[in-house]
């Protein structure tokens, strides 16, 4: 399930530090009652999504005055905190910063160091993952927390990475970025050394920068600046490996569609993993980012994400729903959709996700691969709004 228990938990800490804060503060604080409120309506209408915006603002008192502290990477919220605490308590002192903080040594971005980086909810290495981020991806990094570093990704999710996973993006690693680069298109492959030796092993869509060429190896710079080679059959040159993409999507919906559900056919018994988005490991949600990632384009990380980016798509039958579609699962509470799953339907009924593996099913009870648990928390079908490239995701 992806429907995010990081939102849920996340919000349900806001609110009982609000509650809190509500009961305990009024003799030190007699405005804490409608600032409490004030912060609750600042988040949810300007940071609403704790997986996408950081608004980690508290309430506390001192020396006899209100005080709200904290962090946030919106401006829009708070300057409107600024506002509206000023009107409704004038002596109310307010230090919240803005993220990225401006701190000595801090980098503007990053690249990811190693094959897979684990981002977690927390700047602890006692935490659930909650997304990954792959080799040669483009972070935005917004502060420093001892050894870890909180980050932006390309599909906008934040969270924190430890500083070892990650190279500061420095000039050095402009020439990464404006070089010419290889994507691992091999499930894994191993750079070595001269002598044979491994040097970093590397997974599917991983990106490095192409040094030079040897008979059947690829001499190949990772993002740490450490060398080696990399067969050929590894791996492919990246803007022609992006254009071939482009010129499927330019060509056809249907050849775009095919080449897109082979990929999805590709990874077929890949483990379930919770918070995984790589070729080691996928999450139901993971595996949709991962294929559009496999076209060299960036989607929104989440089930409940995708199915808000997505157009609705009718059918009347689920034998009709076509293919390469996204299929949204889940249950309806007090007349709202909560979507807990997300699947790419096959065509006929069939449908390809993850849960256990990545594996197909079918919503047709005519079909020997009938899912009677997924046919009855299907929601409906859609279709992603708009895509973004890569190239335009690294852009912070």
């Amino acid at each position: 399930m992806r429907f995010s228990a990081i939102r849920l938990s996340a919000l349900a800490l806001a609110l009982s530090f609000l509650t809190a804060c509500s009961h305990q503060l009024p003799a030190l604080c007699p405005q804490a009652d409608e600032l409490a409120g004030l912060l609750e309506e600042v988040r949810r209408e300007e940071a609403p999504d704790a997986r996408t915006a950081v608004w980690e603002v508290q309430l506390t008192a001192e020396d006899g005055r209100c005080r709200i502290e904290g962090a946030t990477d919106s401006r829009a919220a708070l300057l409107r905190l600024e506002s509206a605490a000023a009107a409704a308590a004038p002596n109310a002192r307010i230090d919240v910063k803005l993220l990225p903080e401006a701190q000595s040594g801090l980098p503007v971005q990053a690249l990811v160091a190693v094959p897979t980086a684990s981002i977690t909810a927390k700047p602890a290495f006692a935490q659930p993952v909650t997304t990954q981020a792959l080799m040669g991806d483009v972070l935005q990094v917004l502060e420093k927390r001892g050894a870890f570093l909180r980050v932006r990704m390309m599909d906008g999710y934040t969270g924190w990475v430890h500083r070892m996973q990650v190279v500061p993006f420095t000039d050095e690693m402009q020439k990464f970025q404006d070089g010419r680069r290889l994507i691992v298109t091999a499930p894994s492959a191993r750079v070595t050394g001269e002598g044979g030796e491994v040097v970093s092993v590397v997974f599917l869509m991983n990106r490095l920068s192409l040094v030079g060429s040897q008979e059947d190896f690829y001499i190949v710079r990772l993002p740490d600046g450490r060398t080696g080679r990399l067969t050929k059959s590894a791996a492919e040159v990246e803007s022609a490996y992006l254009a071939r993409w482009a010129k499927l999507e330019d060509a056809s919906a249907g050849a775009f569609t095919r080449a897109f559900l082979a990929n999805a056919g590709k990874l077929a018994g890949t483990p379930y993993l919770w918070g995984g988005t790589s070729a080691s490991g996928l999450d139901c949600s993971g595996f949709i980012s991962f294929l559009y990632r496999m076209t060299g384009a960036v989607v929104p990380r989440d089930a409940d994400q995708l199915e808000a980016a997505s157009n609705p798509v009718a059918f009347d039958r689920v034998e009709d729903i076509e293919p390469g579609l996204l299929l949204f699962f889940g249950k309806v509470e007090d007349g709202q959709k909560r979507i807990e799953h997300v699947a790419l339907s096959l065509g006929g009924g069939a449908f390809i996700h993850s849960l256990g593996s990545v594996r197909v099913e079918s919503l047709s009870e005519a079909s020997p691969r009938f899912s009677a648990y997924e046919r009855g928390r299907l929601l409906g079908a859609g279709r992603l709004k708009k895509i973004k490239r890569i190239q335009d995701a690294a852009r912070f």
